[in-house]
């Protein structure tokens, strides 16, 4: 996928991934920079998707319906981003992206074996920059209580442990925004 560049921000849920990539599609916007946004998965429909509020509250789809989910998604990916050849568009971003139902299945009804859901995920797009969205774990629950502290530390620690031989960004802090949007610029080849 020569000159498509992916942004994949990552993180538990309260972490600031949505604040975050508002940020960013401001700051891209300001700048002209054309680019697409998304949540997990390229949305080639105009329906909005409701927001998981209890993620950790659903019944897991047996091994099959996980295969084909996640063969769907593949499938969706490597369409769009063969269309995205096409087009004058060139940076995409992802509040989320498939290779967190590595880290958290359970939002994801997953139940399939991981060495084959690491295989599959290989053939997915890789992005070239995936941003962690991580920090204070007390901070981070109290501003969004929707999994246990016990499963939120355990997130946390899954994350860094992903991102580690990747390119990326940890974002740990609000304040850091704007700094952290220059690095990805200037990691973009973006920036004045």
């Amino acid at each position: 996928m020569t000159n498509i560049r992916i942004i994949a921000i990552i993180g538990p849920d309260g972490s600031g991934k949505t604040t975050f990539s508002k940020q960013l599609i401001k700051k891209l916007s300001k700048k002209k920079i054309l680019f697409k946004y998304f949540h997990l998965k390229p949305n080639v429909s105009k329906k909005k998707t409701k927001p998981v509020t209890n993620p950790h509250d659903q019944v897991p789809r047996s091994k099959i319906f996980s295969f084909l989910k996640i063969c769907y998604w593949l499938i969706l990916f490597r369409i769009f981003f063969f269309l995205m050849h096409f087009s004058q568009i060139r940076l995409f971003i992802f509040d989320r992206y498939p290779h967190d139902i590595l880290i958290d299945k359970i939002r994801y009804r997953f139940n399939l074996n991981l060495n084959l859901t690491k295989f599959i995920l290989k053939l997915f797009p890789k992005p070239f920059l995936w941003i962690n969205m991580t920090g204070n774990e007390n901070h981070i629950w109290n501003r969004k209580k929707e999994v246990s502290f016990k499963v939120l530390k355990s997130q946390l620690r899954k994350y860094r442990r992903f991102v580690k031989n990747k390119k990326f960004i940890n974002i740990s802090s609000l304040e850091r925004y704007e700094k952290s949007i220059n690095i990805i610029l200037d990691k973009l080849k973006l920036h004045d």
